[in-house]
């Protein structure tokens, strides 16, 4: 499928999911007069100071600036499962921490990685590993948004109903369908406070069928779904063209790049 960039227009949208990191980016987020972005940086520090300096430069300039987020990402670069890295990025204004990406165990096997050093939450037994727990106490403490990373369907299963009962009120599956997740895995996931992530990027060299991530919005629901990584905006063509080229009403795909996202930051 062709799909060509602006086809839905970004304008008060929410980027759930940037990896970017360069102010050049920020600059661009400003001009396609998106609503918010929020930085995610596997394997690297924690992007909440960034997104505070963002939100503070960009609140000098316009007073309907666009909102930076940040968070952490718990991939080895910041010690793993390390709850201090947790209380650290709620003290620099972070909202969010997503368990480990580029060092999950389910992102090297599928990379075709050495796991050696991978990043582990549970045990030879299926049990979430102690400071996985302990992670998820300090979680549950600053009422962070917890992110699933890149970790598999099996550790997910244990990780999500654990979170619940931990007090934790906004759990995010990070793209589960391009992490070996059935569609019948993810309605079992479904519980209040729990939504589901979807990326795309039309011009991945790993191809990838975006009717599924429309397949898995019916199935679960817009008010529970939101989809992320919208590239580079302006330029590429993002998951929000995708889906109107696919044939998604436009009013769905609004509630997926801008309510539902906005019901999570809490906005």
């Amino acid at each position: 499928m062709t799909v060509q960039p602006g086809l839905f227009p970004l304008e008060g949208m929410i980027d759930i999911h940037s990896e970017a990191a360069q102010t050049e980016f920020l600059d661009k987020a400003r001009s396609a007069g998106l609503r918010a972005v929020v930085l995610k940086w596997p394997g690297a520090q924690d992007s909440a100071p960034a997104a505070m300096f963002a939100n503070h430069f960009g609140a000098q300039s316009s007073p309907h600036a666009i909102r930076f987020f940040g968070g952490v990402v718990l991939d080895r670069a910041v010690g793993g499962l390390n709850a201090a890295a947790v209380e650290a990025c709620a003290s620099a204004g972070g909202i969010f921490v997503w368990l480990p990406v580029k060092d999950a165990l389910t992102h090297r096997l599928r990379n075709d990685i050495s796991t050696d050093g991978a990043v582990h939450v549970v045990d030879a037994d299926g049990q979430l590993l102690p400071e996985m727990l302990a992670v998820l106490e300090s979680v549950a403490r600053h009422n962070l948004i917890l992110g699933t990373g890149h970790l598999g369907p099996t550790e997910v299963a244990a990780v999500v109903p654990a979170a619940l009962r931990h007090g934790i009120r906004r759990v995010l599956l990070n793209h589960p369908l391009l992490l070996g997740f059935s569609m019948d895995d993810l309605p079992r996931l479904a519980s209040p406070g729990v939504f589901f992530e979807h990326c795309y990027t039309p011009d991945h060299p790993k191809p990838f069928d975006v009717g599924l991530i429309a397949e898995a919005v019916r199935a679960i629901g817009p008010d529970q779904s939101l989809i992320g990584d919208f590239g580079l905006y302006g330029v590429q063509p993002n998951i929000a063209d995708a889906l109107i080229a696919w044939g998604m009403p436009p009013a769905t795909v609004r509630l997926l790049a801008s309510d539902t996202p906005a019901k999570l930051l809490e906005l």
